[in-house]
């Protein structure tokens, strides 16, 4: 299982969901590399391909890490030039095998969602 905690920044209302940095995977250049023509996405934690329904996106955020995650509340001010945010990276897909690692988190359906 993958450790999280959540974390308040300045200007979001809700705690951004902060993964364990070990989440990415040591392969992720190798599996970009290896992704096919007919992919219908990336997963942003381990850069598979992915195959065929996206299980999740989630907004990346804060710092430009890929595994900082904002709550779907606080999108639109993400999205917003309010946003004073420099490592916001928006919408991203989380790839079935990845979900599979952070759907333990109790509050993942606010920070992961269709």
């Amino acid at each position: 299982m993958i450790s999280y905690k959540l974390v308040k920044y300045e200007g979001y209302k809700n705690k951004i969901l902060e993964l364990d940095g070990d989440v990415l995977s040591e392969h992720y250049e190798k599996n970009q590399e290896n992704r096919k023509p007919d992919d219908t996405g990336e997963c942003i934690l381990c850069g598979k391909g992915i195959k065929n329904t996206i299980t999740c996106k989630a907004i990346v955020a804060t710092g430009g890490n890929m595994y900082n995650f904002i709550h779907k509340d606080d999108v639109e001010f993400a999205e917003s030039p309010e946003n004073k945010d420099g490592g916001f990276m928006g919408a991203w897909n989380v790839g079935p095998e990845c979900f599979k690692k952070i759907k333990h988190i109790p509050e993942i359906k606010n920070y992961c969602y269709k």
